[in-house]
């Protein structure tokens, strides 16, 4: 994934493993609610991770 050019200049939504994120454990929830939750929450990250600016970090 660090070779990739989108990770090297920060176009990537981190989902992490655990911390205060609850969106990889909404996402693998799979319900109807957490999916719609996961839409929500993840949504803006990823607008933010496709603006073209490389010194916006998505995951902030």
């Amino acid at each position: 994934m660090k070779a990739l050019r989108s990770t090297q200049e920060g176009r990537y939504v981190l989902a992490a493993n655990g911390g205060n994120d609850d969106l990889l454990y909404s996402m693998d929830w799979g319900s109807v609610l957490s999916n719609r939750w996961a839409l929500e929450q993840a949504l803006p990250r990823i607008v933010r991770a496709a603006d073209g600016d490389p010194a916006t970090d998505a995951n902030a």
